[in-house]
């Protein structure tokens, strides 16, 4: 909506003051998503101890792994925080970050 038809004629424009929501909602707006391979490091790691591992050392959050099926080693298969899953190397990484070079 058009912050004219939200507020009156006059009326000064809104702030952040008081909407925290609000606030971290922009700054995620500077995030992106990208993906990278996990690599032979990552191979054998536990999704959690990588997610744990991501954001305290780079600050990027992985919300997502593209890896092979075991049933057919040429397909994908997507999942959102993997819970139960160890890291292959050749396992692919959803990743938000701020850039590329951070991911």
């Amino acid at each position: 909506l058009k912050a004219s038809a939200t507020r009156p004629d006059g009326a000064p424009p809104p702030t952040l003051a008081g909407r925290e929501w609000l606030a971290e909602y922009a700054r995620g707006c500077g995030q992106e998503m990208y993906t990278i391979t996990a690599g032979k490091r990552m191979g054998g790691v536990p999704w959690l101890d990588a997610v744990g591992a991501a954001w305290n050392k780079y600050h990027v959050l992985l919300i997502g792994v593209n890896a092979v099926t075991w049933q057919n080693a040429s397909r994908r298969r997507l999942s959102l925080n993997p819970t139960q899953h160890v890291l292959r190397s050749e396992d692919k990484l959803l990743v938000i970050a701020a850039d590329r070079s951070a991911a």
